[in-house]
């Protein structure tokens, strides 16, 4: 743990503070370098653009955390770069100030990385409690590939103490006991560039855990952009504060609310999706509304359309939402308050119940045929849901959900000893072999081989494992579907038959099977 004893002799950068002030996000990137930027066409961060375009993923580097308990004198900072692309060598360093003595009180040590596109300087510190209501500390980060100091940036943050008479109450994202259709919602309205998909279909969903699909957040049920025909994706946000006894809700320009709700990628990078004040989100501004001696915050965050599937499909995102919010004191004076939920650092954030988000679509070609309770077969992009479909050993399987969405990788195609057609199916998706052994056991598509032994439903009343004898790649279908099946006698795993070979459905699909 990092000790702040005496001040050290360094001098005090207020013309950079000052720089970065200047920005909303209260970053700046050095004058020097500044000059290089045209010349050496080097792409700014998500954090000094004005207008970001919305879901553009971006270079990110920010503090994310600096608070301090007065009553512990124990402290926190975390800074992070978040790159779309790895380079050779990363840095960040900080410097704490105490603001009120005009004085550097400590030097961060620099945490270095190589070859890598993500790097978080996470130090804690103690403090004497004379300066714990007076700190600031100021970030310096730098990375690329051969000129490091051509995306060397400084940011701002002035220390982010707890809140004692503040109360907060979270309703969205957060999981609950039953999944939300977003049409239902008091309040929330259809959008213009939408067209409803299939009453029956549900397009695109946000889930916790890529492993478990009785996670699902919220359905989002208002189809496609009419100018892409892509789905539309939705993150919401909705919360309440609640300030002490004789604050009034207030601002003014000098002392403006702001919120900003940010998406980090896994993979590097991060995107605004939705703000307060940017003209550029007239469908995902957050509204700030005064409400007794506090605020209301609500969002609906629309992917208008977004062109690029590949960046989505299946992959998780961390969500952060920063608020600005003022009151004002019964005699007169002004109150700024800073508040954010972070899921990756969940323990300081103003709630625990947000946790990183993903999105996850079904896997099967649309004319695979799934064999119904009656016996008869109906094409899986046919189905409606309340469908009863067939399961291992004749068990009744209710259809609850439809999963249909865009794909991606590559596909295989499987064909199975006594089936005059195979079936087309993501590598992702369970099928049931026969081990050598004489072991039953679930494993994905793309694990299997020419020769594995796959349950097989040949006619009405017979069933055996039957041998693989053909597995071929192939380039993707446009669009793929999934089932939720729900057994009749609630105690079976949900399984169909496709194209005769038993599968699983959408949520076993993602649960814990051999990779």
């Amino acid at each position: 743990m990092l000790k702040i004893g005496e001040a050290l002799q360094m001098e005090y950068p207020q013309d950079l503070i000052s720089e970065c002030r200047k920005n909303r996000n209260q970053i700046c990137r050095k004058r020097t370098a500044g000059m290089m930027l045209k010349a050496a066409g080097t792409a700014p961060t998500l954090l000094e653009l004005e207008n970001p375009e919305p879901y553009q993923f971006y270079d990110i580097f920010e503090v994310n955390d600096f608070s301090y308990s007065k009553e512990k004198q124990k402290g926190h900072l975390r800074a992070e770069l978040s790159l779309l692309n790895s380079c050779k060598n990363l840095e960040i360093y900080a410097h704490i100030l105490d603001l009120k003595n005009g004085q550097v009180i400590a030097q961060v040590p620099a945490k270095h990385g190589k070859n890598t596109n993500d790097l978080i300087l996470d130090q804690e510190f103690t403090a004497k409690k004379e300066v714990a209501e007076n700190m600031g500390v100021i970030a310096y980060g730098k990375w690329g590939n051969n000129f490091p100091e051509e995306n060397e940036l400084t940011v701002y943050k002035e220390v982010n103490t707890s809140y004692p008479g503040v109360r907060y109450m979270h309703k969205y994202p957060k999981k609950e006991k039953e999944t939300v259709i977003f049409e239902t919602l008091e309040g929330w309205h259809p959008l213009e560039f939408a067209e409803k998909g299939d009453d029956d279909h549900i397009i695109i969903a946000l889930i916790r855990s890529p492993k478990n699909t009785n996670d699902v957040d919220y359905i989002c049920g208002a189809g496609r952009d009419k100018r892409t025909g892509y789905p539309i994706v939705c993150v919401p946000g909705e919360g309440t504060f609640s300030f002490p006894a004789g604050e009034k809700p207030e601002s003014s320009e000098e002392c403006p609310n702001y919120a900003v709700c940010k998406l980090y990628r896994k993979s590097g990078g991060a995107t605004v999706i939705a703000s307060s004040d940017n003209p550029a989100y007239s469908t995902n501004a957050i509204a700030i509304i005064p409400s007794g001696n506090g605020y209301t915050y609500q969002f609906l965050a629309w992917g208008m359309g977004y062109s690029d599937p590949a960046n989505w499909k299946k992959t998780e995102f961390d969500y952060r939402l920063e608020l600005t919010l003022n009151t004002v004191k019964a005699d007169g004076t002004w109150k700024t308050r800073e508040f954010y939920i972070d899921t990756r650092k969940r323990d300081s954030s103003i709630t625990e119940e947000v946790l990183p988000l993903a999105i996850m679509y079904g896997c099967m070609a649309p004319e695979t045929e799934i064999t119904m309770a009656d016996g008869s077969r109906k094409q899986i992009c046919r189905m409606n849901i309340g469908d009863m479909v067939e399961g291992r050993n004749g068990e009744g399987m209710k259809v609850t959900n439809i999963w249909k969405g865009p794909e991606m990788d590559s596909m295989l195609y499987i064909q199975a000893e006594g089936l005059q057609e195979g079936i087309f199916l993501t590598k992702s998706h369970p099928v049931l072999t026969k081990e050598p052994d004489g072991t039953e056991k679930w494993k994905r598509a793309g694990t299997c081989k020419v020769g594995d032994k796959v349950w097989v439903k040949v006619s009405r009343g017979e069933e055996a494992y039957h041998a693989i004898i053909e597995i071929t790649e192939k380039e993707p279908c446009e669009e793929v579907y999934n089932l939720d099946l729900q057994p009749v006698n609630g105690k079976t795993e949900g399984t169909m038959y496709c194209n005769g070979i038993l599968t699983g459905d959408n949520r076993m699909q993602n649960s814990d099977l051999e990779e």
